[in-house]
C-alpha cells in the first residue's frame, strides 16, 4: 500500500462548488478562514449534484480564503481526519493559526 497518494489538480468547477457549499469554516486569524465540506454536506443532494464524480476529491480540499482581500489565499488537501486522528488534527491547526498571525505580523512589520 502506497504512503503516498497523487491526486489531481482541483478544478475550477471544484473549487467554486467547496467555495459554495463549505458548511465548516474555521477560522485562522482575523483575515483568513480555511473552508471545507464536511463529510454530512457531502453527502446533500445539491452537493453531489454540483459536485459529480468529483465529490470524494472535493471532500479531500480545504480552501485558504482571505475575508479583506477577497481572494484564495491557498487550495490543499486536508482530508477530513479520522475520530483517532482528531487530537492531532486540532493541534496541527492551532500551530496553523499562530503561523499565520506570525508572518501577517510580519508583513505589517510588527515583528
Amino acid at each position: 500500500m502506497p504512503l503516498h497518494t497523487a491526486h489531481h489538480a482541483p478544478s475550477g468547477r471544484m473549487i467554486d462548488a467547496v467555495l459554495r457549499f463549505a458548511d465548516v469554516q474555521e477560522e485562522i486569524d482575523e483575515r483568513r478562514t480555511r473552508l471545507r465540506l464536511s463529510r454530512q454536506r457531502l453527502r446533500q443532494p445539491e452537493v453531489r449534484a454540483a459536485l459529480g464524480q468529483d465529490a470524494r476529491r472535493a471532500g479531500q480540499l480545504s480552501i485558504i480564503f482571505d475575508e479583506q482581500e477577497a481572494e484564495i489565499v491557498e487550495v490543499a488537501n486536508d482530508p477530513e481526519p479520522e475520530d483517532g486522528d482528531r487530537w492531532l488534527h486540532q493541534l496541527e491547526r492551532a500551530y496553523e493559526r499562530r503561523t499565520w498571525a506570525e508572518r501577517a505580523q510580519l508583513r505589517r512589520g510588527r515583528a
